[in-house]
């Protein structure tokens, strides 16, 4: 509860003063100095927050706001620490306004701004939900939402997920990504302009969870900047441009669980590389040219749950292989020429529950032979199909 403008002694106040600017000096230096480099007033401004006057008080706290995004991040540091508790109600309050005031510049134009937090358990196992208006996603799809958007994310501290779409971001753009958003654990670009360079500025993202990084121009160099992120446990991402040397860096990354790889370009050889992700549980290699030998090395994956090898050039003798992967519930295998009778080969998998073969020459009453000898197995197969494969 704010205090009234009648204020306690003065020689609490000279020590509460004192005690703010002691916190602001040695816990959050780094914030302030960032802050001081580009707006000198806003450490006085916060530590203006406890001022014994409180019409001074309320006047920094309006200043504040009117500085915008810049503030945000120096207030996020004092809304945790301060020793003050007006202090850190005042500058969550700040924080709050100016991600209020930004998110409404993105929605004017289109984009979206959610204070809905990803979905987490608490202690109980229960869902948390802190609807607490600060700013937890934020999606930007069009040059002219990136560019409201992109220099308005650092008004977003506690953001959690953020998705660019074809905005035009470049590498340079994502510098602000740094250290400073403590809680952003999902990233997910669709940027061509976007190179491996641009993954030096994720470094920082301690917790991050999820990186999609599809449709941007990767050739895997910019993987070794995402060796020590160990929270990180799902990619996603063009292999068409992957290198030899850029594979050696994705296989740096062994805290992965889920990888999805779009025409990955390496083929046979580069699978050999996978035995480094012993705790991968979701794989997807589509459009590759992977062949019945590469299956050898995916065999070797024995924590895989979900394999998904559409459009690969993988056939019915190399069933027996996949079939060594016990812990498989799910196999994509559309748009191959696998048969029947090679789907037949998996009957034997004990976890196995899907299998989808869409595109290929399996036929309704294959789908119904299938039933009968795999009674555990869905197989989806296009309804309308030639005969039988025989």
């Amino acid at each position: 509860m704010f205090r009234t403008a009648s204020r306690s002694p003065v020689l609490f106040r000279g020590v509460c003063f004192a005690a703010v600017s002691a916190w602001l000096t040695a816990t959050t230096a780094i914030s302030l100095v960032a802050a001081e480099n580009q707006k000198p007033n806003i450490a006085d401004l916060i530590r203006q927050l406890a001022d014994d006057d409180f019409t001074k008080r309320e006047a920094a706290e309006r200043e504040l706001v009117a500085v915008g995004p810049d503030a945000a991040m120096p207030l996020h540091a004092a809304s945790k620490a301060a020793g003050d508790p007006e202090v850190r109600t005042r500058a969550e309050r700040c924080m709050v306004t100016i991600g209020q005031n930004a998110a409404k510049k993105i929605r004017d134009v289109g984009g979206i701004v959610s204070d809905e937090p990803l979905a987490e358990q608490n202690a109980s196992g229960q869902l948390a939900t802190k609807l607490d208006g600060c700013v937890r996603r934020v999606i930007l799809k069009t040059p002219e939402q990136g560019e409201v958007g992109l220099p308005l994310l650092k008004a977003f501290p506690d953001m959690e997920y953020l998705w660019l779409q074809e905005t035009e971001c470049t590498n340079d753009m994502l510098a602000h990504l740094n250290h400073n958003f403590l809680r952003l654990k999902t990233l997910n670009f669709q940027e061509p302009k976007l190179t491996d360079e641009a993954l030096a500025h994720l470094r920082h993202l301690s917790v991050l969870d999820y990186l999609g990084l599809n449709r941007c121009a990767l050739d895997g160099t910019g993987f070794a900047h995402l060796a020590d992120l160990k929270n990180l446990h799902g990619l996603s991402f063009d292999g068409s441009q992957l290198t030899d040397a850029g594979l050696s860096n994705l296989a740096r990354l062994k805290h992965l669980q889920k990888l999805n790889i779009s025409r990955f370009r390496l083929g046979d050889a580069g699978l050999a590389q996978f035995r480094n992700f012993e705790n991968l549980e979701s794989l997807i290699l589509n459009d590759s040219p992977i062949t019945n030998q590469g299956l050898k090395e995916l065999a070797k994956l024995q924590s895989l749950r979900s394999l998904n090898l559409h459009g690969t050039r993988i056939d019915d003798d190399g069933m027996p292989t996949l079939s060594q992967l016990l812990k498989l519930e799910q196999i994509g295998l559309s748009a191959t020429v696998i048969t029947a009778n090679g789907i037949e080969r998996l009957a034997g998998m004990p976890a196995l529950h899907t299998v989808s073969a869409y595109q290929t020459t399996i036929s309704a009453d294959d789908v119904k032979r299938l039933r009968q000898i795999m009674p555990k197995v869905n197989v989806a197969a296009d309804k309308r199909r030639g005969k039988p494969a025989p």
